[in-house]
């Protein structure tokens, strides 16, 4: 799934103190919407018994968040229990919305968000986006359900809450989103498979206007590895020049893991390295194989078949193709893929 293949849960957190995302790149951070922000939305409700305990509660879930999550939770399904229907619809919006961004079971998540965001209207609500890109959120890693109608839940949903949340305003969920969509595209199996790529192509090309070297160094870097995937699929312009590309993004990707000393995120790459150069051998005999020999036996050395027997068995396979394609002695060659072969 999405590191969950993608997934990250975080609040929001400033460039102090860099996002770690993964390179599936699917990273759920709810938002964290201030009190203040929604007092429209809570005149007459924060003075109310429930009100003033609820309030409580969620002026100290926006200042430490881990642990006032659970509490907060409880507290707000408990006030769900003693609406009436004659009390504004927007308050009582507002509080399934915030429980959905509390919670962590996504289908009961999916309802209270779903039914918050009928209500509440983009251009009265200002999170209305937030909200929406935590809905993504629950779709993309929702384990119940079919798994092709989810993600194109998800890929709407992101697709709504990037409308409204602002690159100038907001760059963080601007960017978190647009990575989403990356992962979501590359993974849908739904609709024209090429036109799916160019859009992953195109939504993690946008990430890089703020997750730069400079601003948040490991998420630049993980987009670098999620645009050498789109590239490595990608099945419109020149294969080769496609191949050259998702080895340059995965290159800077595995400088900056090298950098920070971090050998499992370099071996992943190494492996990612040495399938670039395996297809760009055409299959046959080429220079290519060395590059492609060095790079997944960089990885072996940490991919090992004890920590992921899955991970290491398509290492190793790709290993024997590329002893196949290497040049010269072909006996050689042969006697280490078949021994490769083996192994797996």
């Amino acid at each position: 799934m999405f590191e969950s293949l993608l997934g990250l849960w975080v609040s929001r957190i400033g460039p102090d103190a860099p996002i770690k995302v993964s390179s599936a790149a699917f990273q759920l951070h709810p938002l964290i919407v201030p009190f203040e922000d929604l007092s429209r939305f809570t005149d007459g409700f924060g003075k109310r018994p429930r009100g003033v305990a609820w309030k409580a509660a969620f002026r100290s879930l926006t200042t430490t968040p881990n642990l006032a999550k659970d509490a907060f939770a409880e507290l707000a399904a408990k006030s769900l229990t003693l609406w009436t229907p004659d009390e504004p619809s927007d308050e009582l919006a507002f509080l399934k919305g915030r429980l959905g961004t509390a919670i962590d079971d996504s289908d009961k998540a999916i309802t209270y968000l779903s039914e918050a965001l009928a209500v509440l209207k983009p251009n009265e609500f200002p999170h209305w986006g937030t909200w929406k890109y935590d809905l993504g959120c629950h779709y993309a890693e929702r384990a119940t359900g079919e798994r092709g109608s989810n993600v194109d839940l998800a890929v709407a949903c992101f697709e709504d809450a990037l409308g409204h949340i602002s690159l100038t305003e907001d760059p963080l969920a601007w960017a978190m989103c647009s990575s989403n969509l990356s992962a979501l595209y590359g993974e849908r199996l739904l609709g024209d498979r090429a036109e799916n790529c160019e859009r992953a192509l195109h939504h993690v090309q946008n990430t890089f206007a703020v997750f730069t070297p400079q601003s948040y160094p490991e998420n630049c870097a993980r987009s670098h590895i999620m645009a050498g995937q789109a590239l490595r699929d990608r099945l419109l312009g020149d294969k080769n020049e496609n191949i050259e590309r998702a080895i340059e993004h995965y290159q800077r990707a595995l400088d900056h893991f090298h950098s920070v000393g971090d050998p499992d995120e370099s071996a992943t790459i190494h492996a990612l390295l040495g399938q670039a150069y395996l297809i760009k051998t055409g299959g046959t005999s080429s220079p290519y194989a060395a590059d492609a020999v060095r790079h997944i036996e960089i990885a072996l050395h940490a991919i090992t078949k004890e920590r992921d027997e899955f991970r290491w068995a398509g290492n190793v396979l790709n290993l024997a193709l590329a002893y196949q394609c290497l040049p010269g002695d072909i006996s050689m060659s042969l006697e280490r893929a078949i021994y490769y072969y083996g192994e797996r």
